[in-house]
C-alpha cells in the first residue's frame, strides 16, 4: 500500500463518510457540466429527449395510461442506473486506501489525490458544485500541496496528454518521461528518471 502524506492542502479536509452526499451533490454537478459542455452529448441527448417526448405525446393520444407507464418506467431506469454508478464510485473513492478525497471546507468543490506508489501521484475526479466560489483557491492550495512532494524520485500520473500539459503548465519543471501499459504519461522533474514500473516504458 502507497504511503500518504500527513498533510493535506490549506483550506481543504479529507472527506470522511459524513460527507458523501456532498461529494454526491458535486459528482452529479460533474456529470450534468460534462454533457452540456460536450457539443456532441449535449445534441444527442436533446434529440433524444425530443424523440421521446414525441413518441409519448403520440402514444398518450392512443393510450394516455401506457404513455404515463412507458415515461414512469423510462425514468425509473435512467435514474436508478445512473444512481447506482454515482453510489458506487463515491463509496470506491472513499473505501481506497491509496486516495485522498480532498474537499474544500465549504464541501463545494473535490479532487482525488492517489497515490499508487510512494513515490507516483495522480490527481483525479476534479469537481465542483454550480457556483462554487473556492475552486480557485483550493487548485492553488493543491498546488502549493503538491510541489513540496515533487522530487527527482517522484513520478505524477496523468490520464491523458491534455492533462499532462496541464500539469507541466503548473509544475514547469516536469518532463514527460515514460508511459505505463495503457499509454498514460508520465512526469518527473529531470528527464531520463529510471522508473521502477516495468511495465513502464521510458520516452527517449
Amino acid at each position: 500500500m502507497a504511503v500518504l502524506p500527513d498533510s493535506v492542502p490549506a483550506g481543504c479536509r479529507v472527506a470522511s463518510w459524513r460527507d458523501y452526499w456532498p461529494l454526491m451533490l458535486i459528482t452529479l454537478s460533474v456529470q450534468v457540466l460534462l454533457v452540456w459542455k460536450s457539443k456532441p452529448l449535449r445534441w444527442s441527448t436533446i434529440a433524444s429527449l425530443s424523440f421521446l417526448a414525441f413518441a409519448l405525446g403520440i402514444l398518450s393520444l392512443l393510450d394516455w395510461r401506457a404513455a404515463l407507464w412507458l415515461a414512469a418506467f423510462f425514468v425509473a431506469v435512467c435514474a436508478g442506473g445512473a444512481g447506482v454508478v454515482l453510489v458506487g464510485l463515491n463509496v470506491f473513492r472513499l473505501l481506497d486506501p491509496n486516495r485522498r478525497v480532498l474537499l474544500s471546507n465549504d464541501a463545494e468543490v473535490c479532487v482525488d489525490a492517489v497515490f499508487r506508489r510512494r513515490r507516483s501521484l495522480s490527481l483525479r475526479n476534479h469537481g465542483r458544485t454550480f457556483g462554487a466560489k473556492s475552486a480557485p483557491a483550493m487548485r492553488q492550495a493543491v498546488k502549493d500541496w503538491v510541489r513540496p512532494l515533487i522530487g527527482s524520485d517522484f513520478v505524477i500520473a496523468a490520464q491523458n496528454a491534455r492533462v499532462a500539459r496541464m500539469y507541466q503548465e503548473q509544475f514547469p519543471e516536469l518532463h514527460i518521461v515514460g508511459r505505463d501499459w495503457m499509454g498514460h504519461p508520465k512526469l518527473a522533474v529531470r528527464p531520463g528518471i529510471t522508473l521502477v514500473d516495468a511495465n513502464e516504458t521510458p520516452v527517449p
